[in-house]
């Protein structure tokens, strides 16, 4: 403390002016929580499925569940999720297999009749393993068309639906007929896009055959 007094001494006395705060992230030199934190993260590519999952024609909550489904996070039974740990692997869809992502989407009986219509209407195909759809989605629906548009909606809306039908089974014992299903993800594909005008005849056609 005695080392410090006389370096105190010649401190300049104060002045006039008010102090004030500076955000050096931030270009107005204003505190910025988006600033601070790109300051602080370091910079990375976008993943290639960015555009797939992200995208502005989806509902949102769809987004969510196809962003854990992309990610591989969707809680599936042949995880070690704990709220599982008492529950048999069994697809509770079609009660004739193991429970697992590759399974529920792509390789199961009672939602292969989905895809099958899916495909059909709008024009997209899946493939024996739910990250190589993934990643030929991400390649081939990549441009902005409004085609692609819609196929990214399917997809999203799809996977919702199939994932709230599987929840529905296991937490409220409460089942759905694939006809029922269906109808939930044409529907909800129709009230998103019927509001919407297309330029694109390709893409009206769609539209009107989801």
């Amino acid at each position: 403390m005695t080392l410090l007094l006389p370096s105190l001494n010649h401190l300049p006395p104060p002045g006039s002016g008010i102090d004030s705060f500076t955000c050096r992230p931030s270009l107005n030199g204003k505190y910025s929580l988006k600033h601070t934190i790109e300051a602080l993260a370091s910079p990375t590519p976008p993943a290639p499925w960015y555009q797939l999952v992200w995208n502005s024609l989806s509902i949102p909550r769809h987004w969510v569940i196809l962003w854990l489904a992309v990610l591989n996070k969707l809680p599936t039974l042949d995880s070690n999720s704990m709220a599982y740990k008492h529950i048999p692997n069994h697809c509770t869809l079609c009660l004739s297999s193991g429970e697992s992502l590759n399974h529920i989407f792509f390789s199961c009986s009672f939602t292969a009749p989905i895809w099958s219509y899916l495909q059909n209407a709008c024009s997209f195909y899946t493939r024996s393993q739910w990250i190589d759809f993934i990643f030929w989605a991400s390649r081939h629906w990549s441009s902005k068309s409004i085609a692609n548009a819609i196929n990214k909606l399917a997809l999203s809306t799809s996977i919702y639906h199939i994932w709230a039908e599987r929840n529905s089974r296991i937490f409220k014992d409460i089942s759905s007929s694939q006809n029922s299903i269906l109808f939930k993800i044409t529907t909800s594909i129709r009230e998103r896009l019927l509001p919407l005008s297309f330029k694109d005849g390709v893409a009206a056609q769609r539209v009107r055959h989801v």
